[in-house]
């Protein structure tokens, strides 16, 4: 079987998903995760989803893993991470999400190592500074608690030359 996941707009709104036995022809769409409105800062914002993504764990259950953001606030790093969902029965239900990073960060991706291990890699991202990298956070009970994050790419790209009291290099290596 596969799953094809999916978003109607370009920076996020709701998660879809759809399944296929052949990959010609697919069910139709149901909604995974919704956007939502809420309060921070004493502001209405909308969370949106955005970048799914998933992976066959050893016991068979997927393991979906999708970035979630706030655009008012995401400078401030503040309603924006990453969440995971799981699915026992091969994508028919879901558990409800588990925020396993809080912080601004796009696209992250799962890896099952041969050992069990779960990878789940994220471009790493610092706003204020307009930094950047791959950051990795490990599982190793099946996806249910998680590792803090580790900084495992980060190059240095070009001196911040405008007029700021950030002063700083930047670094990226998404």
């Amino acid at each position: 079987r596969f799953i094809l996941f999916y978003m109607p707009q370009s920076h996020g709104s709701s998660i879809y998903y759809t399944i296929s036995e052949d990959l010609l022809s697919w069910s139709d769409p149901l909604l995974l995760l919704e956007s939502y409105r809420t309060v921070i800062k004493d502001k209405e914002v909308q969370i949106r989803y955005v970048n799914m993504d998933a992976a066959v764990l050893p016991d068979g259950d997927l393991l979906g893993v999708c970035q979630f953001w706030c655009r008012e606030h995401y400078r401030a790093q503040l309603g924006t991470g990453i969440v995971t969902l799981r699915s026992s029965d091969n994508g028919k239900t879901w558990t409800s999400p588990q925020v396993i990073y809080e912080g601004s960060n796009w696209e992250p991706y799962l890896l099952v190592l041969p050992d069990g291990k779960i990878h789940c890699y994220f471009t790493d991202s610092t706003p204020e500074t307009w930094n950047s990298g791959v950051s990795l956070m490990v599982s190793e009970d099946n996806g249910r608690s998680w590792s803090p994050k580790m900084r495992v790419c980060r190059s240095y790209k070009y001196e911040y030359d405008k007029e700021t009291t950030l002063d700083k290099s930047i670094y990226t290596d998404q």
